[in-house]
């Protein structure tokens, strides 16, 4: 590295003993690591069996989940359950893996949504889409004004705060409206799934961002028109196949 001159953007590939990988291991959790860990030992042998049994249980929990079963929350934990009693996984792995930053996230968005439900924002928000939007060219133009809204609010914040933040709103304003909520739910859940503008929209945005030397302006350019597109496309398709009445 003596001799070589650095410039930003150039990608160095490092070699690291055991306590390195332990120390980068750690560093990982962080969305925003500048680094990649490739260790040749993190990659071992799958046991068909236990392959198995995870599949199967995770199988299971989905099939529930979708015939409305059991709630999806409760064969979630009930998965975790036989994997901790079958010993695939322990109890310090499972509590490890857990993203405690966006589990407050959540929360706080949480508590924000029922902050402004309460004070009364969201109802006034709510009128202000009725009364100029809602009113004026009906119910479809309210679906594709709560996309256009949380397609740019989750391209600066998190999906999850974004949906939480305007579910209150949608639900006011279907209830101000006379029709079913649902349709306004689904845009709100769509466009908070589609970050592309953005790298630090999402986490995966800003690994790629990273590790393939993107600029900003590179997910602008590809990122606005997918937007576009899929704007378009929620605004005409939601009311389709989630009618309003």
């Amino acid at each position: 590295l003596d001799r070589i001159y650095l410039r930003a953007g150039d990608v160095l590939l490092l070699q690291t003993n055991e306590k390195g990988y332990e120390t980068l291991a750690e560093i990982m959790g962080s969305w925003q690591a500048p680094f990649l860990s490739m260790r040749e030992s993190g990659l071992k042998k799958v046991q068909k069996g236990r392959l198995a049994l995870v599949s199967g249980v995770i199988a299971l929990a989905i099939a529930l989940a979708t015939f409305d079963i059991v709630p999806i929350m409760v064969g979630s934990i009930c998965a975790i359950a036989v994997l901790l009693f079958f010993r695939v996984t322990t109890m310090a792995e499972a509590y490890k893996a857990i993203d405690w930053k966006v589990i407050i996230l959540l929360a706080g968005a949480l508590a924000l949504g029922e902050a402004m439900n309460k004070s009364g924002v969201s109802k006034q928000i709510a009128e202000l889409l009725i009364n100029n939007i809602g009113s004026q060219f009906g119910p479809v133009a309210v679906i594709s004004a709560l996309y256009l809204t949380t397609s740019l609010l989750t391209e600066i914040m998190s999906n999850n705060a974004a949906a939480a933040l305007l579910a209150p709103i949608a639900i006011s304003i279907a209830t101000a409206m006379g029709v079913d909520p649902i349709p306004f739910l689904l845009s709100i859940a769509f466009a908070g799934s589609a970050s592309f503008m953005t790298p630090i929209g999402y986490q995966t945005n800003t690994m790629v961002y990273s590790a393939g030397n993107y600029k900003f302006r590179d997910f602008t350019l590809v990122g606005a028109p997918l937007n576009l597109l899929l704007w378009i496309m929620a605004t005409f398709l939601i009311p389709v196949f989630y009618p309003l009445q």
